[in-house]
Order: C-alpha cells, then sequence, then structure tokens
C-alpha cells in the first residue's frame, strides 16, 4: 500500500487503525509523519474486547455498568499529562470488578502497565491516540473520509479504472 505512493509525498501526519505492522510501515515510508490512531477503531477494540469477556448484555442493557465501561475509551480526551493519574484514578474507584479485564487492556495496550520502576513502554504511545490535543485544535478524530474513500476505490466501476491504468495505454 504504502510503496505504491508517489515520490515526494511528505504528510505531515497518517491516522489508521491500530495495526501494528501498519504503524510500522508507515513509519519506515514516511518518516517525518506523525502517526496517529482513530477514535472509531479505538472504540472498535474496545468493543471487541467487551465482546470477548461476554459483557455486552450487560453493556447494552445496564445503565450503570454501560456508563462505567464508557469511561474507558472516554479516557482518550483526559489530557496525554494527566492521562496515567486519570487511569489510577478510575482503577480505584471504578465499582464494578467486571470491568477491571477491561482496565488492564488499556494498561497494557495504551497505557504501560506499572512495574517496579514506573510503567512499561505502552504498545501504541499516548501521543498517538489521545484526542484531547486533537479537540482543542479542532483536528478529526476519526478517519471516516480516508475509509470512505477506500470504499470508493474499491468499488466494482473503480476496479476496472485501475485494471486499466496498471495495464498502461492501449495500442490502436
Amino acid at each position: 500500500m504504502v510503496q505504491g505512493l508517489r515520490s515526494g509525498l511528505n504528510p505531515d501526519s497518517v491516522s489508521c487503525d491500530y495495526e501494528v505492522v501498519l504503524f510500522q510501515t508507515v513509519a519506515e515510508y514516511l518518516p517525518r509523519a506523525q502517526l496517529l490512531g482513530c477514535f472509531f477503531h479505538f472504540v472498535k477494540n474496545f468493543k471487541t474486547l467487551i465482546e470477548t469477556h461476554e459483557l455486552r448484555a450487560q453493556y447494552n442493557g445496564g445503565a450503570d455498568f454501560s456508563l462505567q465501561a464508557r469511561m474507558i475509551p472516554a479516557l482518550a480526551f483526559v489530557p496525554a499529562e494527566d492521562l496515567v493519574r486519570a487511569v489510577e484514578d478510575l482503577s480505584e474507584t471504578c465499582p464494578n470488578r467486571k470491568l477491571q479485564p477491561l482496565l488492564y487492556w488499556l494498561e497494557d495496550i495504551y497505557i504501560g502497565r506499572p512495574h517496579r520502576r514506573g510503567r512499561r513502554q505502552p504498545l501504541f504511545p499516548h501521543e498517538m491516540w489521545n484526542l484531547h490535543r486533537k479537540g482543542v485544535q479542532h483536528l478529526d478524530r476519526m478517519n471516516n473520509h480516508a475509509e470512505a474513500a477506500h470504499r470508493r476505490i474499491q468499488a466494482p466501476e473503480h476496479l476496472e479504472i485501475h485494471r486499466r491504468l496498471e495495464e498502461g495505454p492501449t495500442r490502436p
């Protein structure tokens, strides 16, 4: 995907879903671009985890449980410098123990799990997924426009155009 881009392309940022290989590839081919995660995919990963832990019925049916669970992805809007403290506060005050595995997931992947000398490095650094700065600067929180363009390009009528472009000019 990235290899096929035109040379000279130098975006300030690239927004995509949370796939480690994709982030590594973009970082390799576009080293100056800031890598940003998409909030839609952040929440999608969270909801997949709810399914994995068989909590969907409680999430969809219980107002208190749902509110408490939604506090976890809402941490994306906390200022980055306050993030660790906010996670610790939520973990300490969360009345529903069934949410603890979801908080562990957040710490493992996005915050960094505590250990003897502080916290481990998260899989995705805070600046990659934290939305507070994006909100203050009125930047996109999701990459819906890119997803829609990709779907349009993948439509059958566009595939024929791509095939012809790849074949090159036809001779009479």
